[in-house]
């Protein structure tokens, strides 16, 4: 999954399998929230959907508060151009 936030700024999230159901009615495209308890990762794998240098990752104890769609101003639409040898 990739979040954007009010800068227009990307990073790649991973929610393992077994959290899916717990926090699919939190997120909707477009939608601002709030996520607390996460934790901040060095991308290492060969999967990199962004060039960022890092990813954040859920866990049980990560909470989503969805905010009024009012609240922030969050960008509908993000991109982010790559080096073609980062491209597998």
């Amino acid at each position: 999954m990739i979040l954007i936030d009010e800068m227009g700024n990307l990073i790649h999230a991973i929610i393992w399998k077994n959290q899916i159901n717990r926090f699919r009615e939190r997120f909707c495209e477009g939608s601002p929230i709030i996520i607390k308890n996460f934790k901040v990762i060095e991308t290492m794998s060969e999967y990199r959907p962004l060039s960022t240098l890092f990813k954040i990752i859920f866990f049980r104890i990560t909470v989503v508060h969805k905010l009024p769609e009012e609240s922030v101003p969050i960008p509908k639409n993000g991109s982010q151009f790559i080096q073609p040898d980062m491209i597998r």
